[in-house]
């Protein structure tokens, strides 16, 4: 039996791999690296070694959210709901470490619990793989943060900008409007690069509407391509009459810039708030763990 701790350059996670390896010297903290997080994640996963006493195994599947994107499929663009980022860039790189009789420590908070994440999804999907599941963090009720400040850790730049989490640069899919306005304003090129891809998967889209128009329906009556276009995939959604609605990086910019006044980044609202990364929240959601663990 090994003690693992899921470890995501985030403060959470950090705290739970220093108890854990305080409690367990032996424990293994492993961190799946999908190759987009900002430079000073690195900076504080090589401080959170120097905490812990020991090196941090890094393991990858050797590509960024945005190409598992692209070797999914055609025209695919990931979001909250779907995000295949999760899947395989996490999810799966992990699995192939742990041994069945393993426990498997996750930064999941009191925070998490109070938002109405699920947290049996990683406890039922784990132990199908004799995978046991557990956060010393609520079982303790231990705060993170104020616990990382006592140990005088300095968390990654992205908490002190007003993100809610600390990955992928600012570019995690799951993130909400709030969150994309805040990489916006303090990593525009990153924004950009990203704005850019999900222009492309939308044309990709229009491209494959329009040849099944073309091969199905002789004759197509306009407002059913306008209702399909309409419908095009995109990485934000935002709640209209609650009812979930796309919006594309492209409108969150223009947004923007079309008010000419600079936000305040910690009361930016966002519609979606969660992130399901293995990291800080749990291994994923249900439907991501049910794709690895089916």
């Amino acid at each position: 039996m090994r003690h693992i701790i899921s470890f995501s350059t985030g403060i959470p996670s950090a705290i739970v791999a220093y108890l854990v390896c305080k409690a367990q010297p032996d424990s293994i903290v492993v961190f799946a690296d999908v190759l987009w997080e900002d430079d000073d994640n690195y900076r504080f996963l090589t401080d959170v070694e120097r905490l812990i006493g020991k090196p941090i195994v890094k393991l990858s599947g050797g590509q960024t959210p945005l190409q598992i994107a692209e070797n999914e499929g055609f025209a695919y663009v990931p979001n909250n709901f779907t995000a295949t980022c999760t899947r395989k860039g996490k999810i799966e790189v992990i699995k192939e470490f742990m041994q069945e009789g393993d426990i498997l420590y996750l930064g999941m908070t009191h925070q998490d619990k109070a938002n109405g994440r699920d947290l049996n999804a990683p406890i039922r999907n784990w132990i199908k793989a004799g995978v046991t599941v557990k956060y010393p963090l609520i079982d303790d009720n231990i705060e993170p943060h104020t616990l990382a400040s006592k140990l005088g850790l300095i968390a990654p730049k992205m908490y002190t900008q007003g993100y809610k989490h600390a990955n992928c640069g600012g570019r995690c899919v799951k993130q909400g409007r709030g969150d994309w306005v805040r990489t916006l304003i303090h990593y525009p090129e990153r924004y950009y690069q990203v704005e850019q891809w999900e222009l492309k998967q939308q044309y990709k889209q229009m491209i494959r509407i329009l040849v099944e128009i073309a091969l199905y329906r002789s004759i197509s009556p306009i407002y059913l391509i306008i209702a399909k276009i309409s419908k095009l995939y995109t990485i934000v959604k935002k709640t209209v009459n609650g009812v979930n609605v796309g919006v594309t990086l492209q409108q969150i910019r223009n947004e923007y810039e079309a008010k000419h006044k600079h936000p305040n980044f910690f009361d930016l609202v966002d519609e979606m708030n969660g992130y399901g990364c293995t990291v800080d929240c749990g291994i994923g959601n249900d439907r991501e763990l049910k794709e690895v663990f089916a």
